[in-house]
């Protein structure tokens, strides 16, 4: 039964998602703000974050545009973005603010 559970949550952060492997453990402190503290909607090192695919440029925000429609996510402005160095599947990926 907990097999059944564990593989449903899976699925269901896939299909929200659109991508594989739905989670990434953030493994560096540059997206935190403060190196003592640590703030609610701010990325961690050892965080597990949801990634959501994005189908074309016009789903992201960058940090530019972010400041001119004052959008934010992650406790600054413009969408964080997560990509793979070279386009290989295996080196770590990189989080990085668009």
């Amino acid at each position: 039964m907990a097999v059944m559970i564990v593989a449903g949550l899976f699925l269901t952060m896939f299909a929200y998602s659109a991508n594989w492997p739905p989670l990434v453990v953030v493994e560096s402190r540059s997206m935190q703000h403060a190196d003592g503290e640590s703030y609610i909607g701010i990325m961690d090192t050892g965080d597990l974050v949801l990634v959501k695919k994005a189908f074309s440029r016009a789903d992201v925000v960058t940090y530019f545009e972010g400041r001119l429609t004052n959008y934010r996510s992650y406790g600054d402005f413009g969408d964080v973005i997560i990509y793979m160095k070279g386009g290989s599947d295996k080196q770590t990926p990189i989080i990085h603010r668009a």
